[in-house]
């Protein structure tokens, strides 16, 4: 089984959900189980209005920290996310749709900053693309940078020397009519549209091949579902560090 685009945000995404229903679910269960006590062993009016005050104060509270703007806005940030992923996968498989091409989506290894949202095998090289729904505020925007820089350089580790490897931000809702050019260190990083990635993919998809076509084979096997492989892992056939 293959991880399909926006796999890792999901993930994150479904065990906030998760946290977020324990946790008001544990809060009223110790609430109501207090009250039964009480007024199980009737230990008179006094003591159940207590009970009911400490469950409409848990509640309560539980209430106010799943409203928080924090609280909110990063789990806000992180559906966004994963639509921007999402829609930025889907045409980059659309792009690619040749023999020489691969995609894998939501890798962790080799990741160096948490994962990597595409990575792309064309007949020229590799990209590692990092994807935003929309614009990065300028406070993180050097974050951003050094953590695509931080993967580009894994992925160009492990690679055949000579194999062109290029980081790469693509925002999902920004309309500029051009590649922008950035740079983190030694690394230069270009923002792209998805519809000036799609076009930039298309292009070199139609090219003659000049990477090693190991390449290509990697990274469909980087896009296996971490779901789908047994406890203990074999070696891999193929490796970047066969080369």
């Amino acid at each position: 089984m293959r991880r399909t685009p926006g796999s890792f945000v999901r993930e994150t995404l479904n065990r906030l959900s998760l946290l977020e229903t324990g946790g008001v679910g544990f809060l009223i269960g110790l609430s109501m189980g207090f009250l039964l006590f009480l007024v199980g062993d009737r230990f008179g009016r006094g003591w159940a209005i207590t009970g009911f005050l400490v469950t409409a104060i848990a509640v309560y509270l539980a209430v106010q920290i799943l409203n928080r703007p924090s609280f909110r806005w990063n789990y806000e940030n992180l559906r966004k996310g994963v639509l921007a992923e999402t829609r930025v996968g889907q045409l980059i498989e659309y792009a690619i749709t040749a023999e020489d091409c691969a995609v894998a989506h939501g890798v962790t290894r080799p990741a160096k900053v948490g994962d990597i949202d595409h990575i792309v095998a064309t007949p020229v090289g590799i990209w590692v693309i990092e994807t935003k729904y929309q614009r990065v505020p300028r406070k993180l925007f050097n974050d951003v940078l050094s953590r695509i820089a931080a993967n580009t350089r894994a992925v160009r580790e492990l690679a055949p020397i000579g194999t062109q490897v290029r980081g790469c931000l693509v925002l999902a809702k920004a309309d500029q009519k051009k590649p922008l050019d950035y740079s983190h260190g030694k690394e230069k990083i270009t923002a792209y549209t998805p519809a000036l990635l799609v076009r930039k993919l298309k292009s070199e998809a139609q090219q003659k091949r000049v990477i090693d076509e190991r390449v290509t084979k990697y990274v469909w096997e980087l896009g296996r579902s971490p779901v789908s492989l047994p406890t203990k892992l074999p070696k891999p056939k193929i490796r970047f560090s066969d080369f």
